[in-house]
């Protein structure tokens, strides 16, 4: 005749492994053969201890006990889904737009894509449309394989960015003006532009500078100090007139018209007393 190890331990079918623990601390401790060595009875009784003991804290061996004596049903084995893949078309979206989501699922009975909620076959293809109430998050799509004899549950995630025409449209605006002061640096950085004022104090600063200088190597007769700086000064004056006609919009070469009689006096006027042009030359910005 078998042996009931649950009334050898003194508790219930349904024992938790706590109060296993505790009968069988109790009991090891009542029946212990070092009371006794030559007792029979309690060698048996430290012996089927032992064995109950042993049985019903384990797992597996409490199972088989409780199918072969008790006649009790065998657990169902833990089935686990698997998810084989979970892909969408793209990566990004744009509000409203449907995208197309395809997936394959093992050993699963419900299935479900979130936040859509729908209850879909373990494997095929399918498109949803996205709508993100927050402009510019992203936003993300779940796979959700549940077998409910197991009640496991397994999940796969998907991030999609949306794609937001203001924020690229912001950042094309950034760009623009980075590219735009770059353009300006590199204008400004080759020089100032010469307006009306700067023109004439410069002008006669020179002249003075010349006539001074002139006076001091030799007043009454023609030297080569004076050949050499005045040279100089025509140059810097060349120099000065180019920069005044960019900034009043003309070409520097109209410089030549300087050289023809009657026109000189026109030009000479119009770089006197001309304003200058707002924007942008080679010289720099206004």
């Amino acid at each position: 005749m078998a042996i009931n190890y649950y009334k050898i331990l003194g508790v219930s079918e349904n024992a938790t492994s706590e109060e296993i623990d505790s009968a069988y601390v109790l009991l090891s401790a009542k029946f212990d053969v070092k009371k006794n060595l030559h007792s029979t009875f309690l060698r048996e009784m430290s012996d089927q201890l032992l064995d109950a003991y042993n049985v019903l804290k384990d797992y597996d061996k409490r199972i088989e006990f409780d199918f072969a004596f008790l006649g009790k049903e065998r657990p169902k084995e833990k089935v686990v889904p698997m998810i084989e893949y979970f892909i969408c078309s793209k990566g990004e979206f744009e509000n409203n737009e449907e995208i197309l989501f395809s997936w394959n699922v093992i050993n699963a009975d419900i299935v479900r894509i979130e936040p859509f909620g729908v209850l879909l076959e373990n494997g095929g293809e399918r498109k949803f449309k996205i709508l993100n109430e927050e402009e510019g998050e992203s936003i993300v799509i779940k796979l959700i394989a549940i077998n409910s004899d197991s009640e496991t549950i397994i999940e796969q995630e998907i991030e999609l960015l949306e794609i937001c025409y203001n924020n690229n449209r912001e950042i094309k605006e950034i760009e623009d003006d980075i590219r735009r002061e770059e353009e300006l640096y590199s204008y400004v950085s080759k020089g100032n532009r010469l307006g009306r004022t700067s023109f004439l104090v410069k002008t006669i600063v020179y002249t003075l500078f010349l006539v001074i200088l002139s006076v001091i190597l030799e007043s009454k007769k023609l030297s080569l100090g004076t050949i050499v700086f005045g040279l100089v000064y025509l140059l810097i004056l060349c120099n000065l007139i180019k920069k005044r006609l960019h900034d009043i919009n003309l070409s520097g070469w109209m410089i030549l018209l300087l050289f023809i009689p009657g026109v000189n006096i026109i030009l000479g006027l119009i770089i006197m007393f001309f304003p200058g042009k707002d924007g942008i030359n080679k010289y720099g910005i206004r």
